[in-house]
């Protein structure tokens, strides 16, 4: 059995983020905004948006203040290989 081309879609996305003082995930920008416009869609950029907005950090600290900070991550996509299951 194949995967959909979706589903089977394989690669890498950037995508930058502000953590709050809280450890909370906001401002979410694809860096790679581009080049998932002109490929098989947003599924991998939705998914990893979707991730990042559950992520919680811990707090970051400057002189003993929480503080929000800017980060940059970069995910990557690998289809799972199909595994033939046979019984005996």
């Amino acid at each position: 059995m194949q995967l959909p081309p979706m589903l089977a879609t394989a690669g890498t996305m950037r995508l930058e983020y502000t953590v709050r003082p809280d450890g909370t995930v906001t401002d979410i920008k694809d860096l790679d905004a581009e080049v998932h416009y002109y490929s098989a869609g947003r599924v991998m950029p939705n998914a990893c948006m979707n991730a990042l907005r559950q992520w919680t950090y811990r707090l970051y600290l400057v002189n003993g203040q929480p503080t929000a900070m800017r980060v940059t991550i970069q995910f990557k996509f690998v289809p799972r290989r199909q595994t033939e299951i046979t019984y005996p």
